[in-house]
C-alpha cells in the first residue's frame, strides 16, 4: 500500500496520464493488493471517484445490473497479468486495458450526460412512480416530458447495445424506472424497427436494427 500511495503521488506530481488512465490504473492496482478482509471494492470505486472528482470529472456508479460484466472484465486482466499480487500490484496501462474500456465508456457515458443536462436537453425526473404517469401531460412542461422519454429510450438502446441479454427487469433497475416504461419504450422501440427480441424468453437476447 506504501508503494501503490507513492506511486499515485509521484503520477499525480508528473501528469503524464489522464485522470481516467490515472482512475483506472490505481482501482485495478489496488485491488490486486486487496488490503482488507472485506468491502474492498467499495471502498476503490470511492477512491477512482475521488480522483475523478479532483480532476474536475464526475463521478461514476457501476450500477448492481453490471456487476458481471464488471468482475468479468476484471478477470480478464488477471489472465493476462497472472496470479501473483506482486504483479497485479504492478500492473501496466497496457495490461489492463479491457478495464480501462470499461471505466472510459461509463465516464464519456457520464460526460455526455452532465453536457445535455447543462444544455437543458435531458432532465434527470424519471418515472418511477404508477399514479404520476397516468397524469395528463401538464402543456407548459411538454418538451420536459419529450425530452424524459426520448432519454430512457437512447439509454435502452445505448445499454442494449452493451448487454444483449440484459433483461426488462435488470433496465428498470438500472434506470430507476417501472418495468412497465421500460415495456412501453421497448415496444416504441420495435414500432420504429431499432430493435427486436431474438431468441426464447429464457435465453433471449436483444439485437439492434
Amino acid at each position: 500500500m506504501g508503494d501503490l500511495v507513492k506511486w499515485y503521488n509521484d503520477e499525480e506530481q508528473k501528469a503524464s496520464l489522464s485522470p481516467i488512465e490515472l482512475a483506472t490504473l490505481f482501482h485495478y492496482r489496488y485491488i490486486r493488493i486487496h488490503p482488507f478482509e472485506d468491502g474492498n471494492g467499495r471502498i476503490v470505486r470511492l477512491l477512482i471517484n475521488y480522483i475523478l472528482l479532483r480532476h474536475n470529472y464526475p463521478m461514476v456508479v457501476i450500477p448492481t445490473a453490471d456487476r458481471k460484466n464488471y468482475l468479468n472484465t476484471l478477470g480478464l486482466c488477471d489472465k493476462t497479468i497472472g496470479k501473483e499480487p506482486y504483479n497485479g500490484a504492478n500492473a501496466t496501462l497496457e495490461q489492463i486495458k479491457p478495464f480501462y474500456d470499461y471505466i472510459y465508456a461509463y465516464v464519456v457515458k457520464k460526460l455526455d450526460f452532465s453536457v445535455q443536462m447543462i444544455k437543458g436537453l435531458v432532465s434527470d425526473i424519471s418515472e418511477t412512480d404508477e399514479e404520476h404517469q397516468k397524469q395528463p401531460i401538464d402543456t407548459d412542461n411538454v418538451s420536459i416530458n419529450v425530452s424524459i422519454n426520448v432519454s430512457i429510450k437512447d439509454k435502452i438502446v445505448d445499454i442494449i447495445t452493451q448487454m444483449p441479454a440484459i433483461t426488462v427487469k435488470e433496465l428498470a433497475k438500472m434506470l430507476s424506472v417501472t418495468e412497465r416504461t421500460i415495456n412501453r419504450q421497448i415496444d416504441i422501440l420495435k414500432a420504429e424497427n431499432k430493435v427486436e427480441r431474438a431468441g426464447s424468453r429464457k435465453t433471449g437476447y436483444w439485437k439492434i436494427n
